[in-house]
């Protein structure tokens, strides 16, 4: 999918937002002027990583 206007990037972070919030997990949002990868956020953020 594409992200290359400012315009299609917010409603790409409202959706992975949701299902953020839906997983109950956090997820990261990339973009680049292209495109925007939605994934899973380090196992280090949810203070579950290994110290």
């Amino acid at each position: 999918m594409s992200a290359d206007t400012p315009e299609m990037v917010e409603p790409f972070q409202a959706v992975a937002r949701r299902v953020g919030g839906m997983l109950q997990r956090p997820v990261v949002s990339y973009a680049n002027g292209r495109q925007i990868t939605i994934t899973f956020a380090p196992q280090d953020a949810l203070g579950q990583g290994t110290p």
